[in-house]
């Protein structure tokens, strides 16, 4: 994990994106369109008020309301944004595979493919 106030990235938002589905192809376009943006850092499908959850992190303020305005308005298959700023970070941790009960191996993604969670459990190193 980067500590990302360290780098000078000191601001987290949320944004709920709710899609324009009438549009043609809109999801496929939508996706394309938020993997060539750097900022974007997570992006989930959620189930609620909206289709997606993204998260976003970049320098400052200025900084976001740039991109929000300047890019995110601009993606045409984006029907409506609503940003929940961050105002502290009370929890952040990584997944400890030794205190949970694996009954069998998981295929868990990286960003070059997938690997096997088991190659993990089977390691000494606590830092996973």
């Amino acid at each position: 994990l980067v500590d990302t106030q360290a780098i000078g990235l000191s601001v987290k938002t949320f944004v709920l994106v709710s899609l324009a589905w009438q549009k043609e192809n809109a999801l496929n376009a939508f996706l394309e369109k938020i993997k060539q943006i750097e900022e974007i850092t997570e992006c989930y499908i959620i189930t609620g008020e909206a289709d997606f959850l993204i998260k976003i992190v970049c320098k400052d303020i200025p900084t976001y309301e740039k991109l929000l305005f300047k890019t995110l308005s601009q993606i045409e298959e984006i029907e409506r944004l609503k940003t929940l700023m961050t105002l502290s970070t009370v929890k952040d941790s990584k997944l400890n595979f030794r205190r949970i009960n694996i009954k069998k191996p998981l295929l868990l993604k990286n960003g070059s493919g997938f690997f096997n969670s088991s190659i993990f459990l089977s390691k000494k190193n606590d830092n996973i």
